[in-house]
């Protein structure tokens, strides 16, 4: 019984051990930023303040390219929200520092590393992630890092929801140049039905404009591998615009999971959508 009572108890030391293990095996985005000379600058707007990396020796641009991140750690469990949805893997991040442009950008969504904010409820990391106030936020933000660089266009380039957050805000701007989006959730209605979770509710939804949307230049890549946002629902959405005259395009890519691994190949692809027409 003692043996038992043992064995039980170093397996979940064990357990507990591997799982803070898991839990680290990602760097801070500090330490990321840090390698590419990157440094952190939040940006306050009428609700949230939010995090953003810049190169600490960026450049004034006419283009101003806008990396935003995905849902971070949203979940942690699949009915339990975290109290922190700071992302573990900061891919959008990633993809920003492997281009490594002078004139780019990466900007963090609500609450993602400064959780403690008077707003920061779980509704917008849950069923409000993409909510008007939030898209109302990011755009906000993107108003004063435009004017800072002295842009005229901007490219948005999001990871999975900062993907759909991406497309939403170009709904409402007219200085975009093109929506290049990575894993992305694109008619979240479909992504629940999929997966069987609860629709989230409070949020806006790319696929209800459209018509709004086939006038801008997207570029929508997932991977064939993805899980989370599979192919198919890239397809359904991209089927909408069928009988349109539009400027949207997909591609899926083999050997791509979710969030693996976009950055390997991601400088060589971000340097073919720039130059391609529609």
């Amino acid at each position: 019984m003692q043996y038992t009572s043992a064995l039980i108890k170093l397996t979940l030391i064990l357990t507990l051990t591997l799982t803070a293990c898991s839990y680290n095996t990602y760097p801070t985005a500090e330490t990321l930023a840090a390698t590419k000379h990157w440094v952190a600058v939040d940006i306050t707007t009428s609700q949230f303040t939010l995090r953003s990396y810049q190169p600490a020796d960026k450049v004034k641009s006419d283009l101003l390219t806008i990396y935003i991140e995905g849902d971070g750690f949203a979940w942690s469990s699949r009915t339990k929200p975290s109290s922190d949805p700071t992302p573990k893997n900061p891919v959008a991040l990633k993809l920003a520092l492997a281009a490594h442009e002078n004139d780019s950008l990466y900007l963090a969504r609500p609450c993602q590393y400064i959780p403690t904010q008077a707003h920061c409820n779980n509704r917008y990391w849950t069923s409000a992630r993409y909510a008007e106030e939030v898209i109302q936020a990011m755009s906000q933000a993107i108003d004063k890092a435009v004017q800072n660089a002295e842009a005229k266009h901007i490219n948005l380039i999001g990871f999975s929801g900062g993907g759909t957050v991406a497309t939403l805000i170009a709904l409402r701007r007219n200085d975009i140049n093109k929506v290049i989006t990575l894993s992305a959730n694109l008619d979240h209605t479909e992504w629940s039905h999929y997966h069987h979770v609860s629709p989230l509710a409070d949020s806006l939804n790319p696929t209800h404009y459209i018509n709004q949307l086939s006038q801008i230049e997207q570029h929508h890549f997932v991977g064939a591998k993805d899980k989370n946002t599979p192919p198919i629902l890239l397809q359904k959405f991209h089927d909408k615009f069928r009988h349109l005259k539009h400027k949207v395009s997909i591609y899926v890519i083999d050997g791509a999971t979710h969030s693996c691994c976009w950055e390997k190949q991601w400088v060589e692809r971000l340097e073919a959508v720039k130059t391609t027409t529609h």
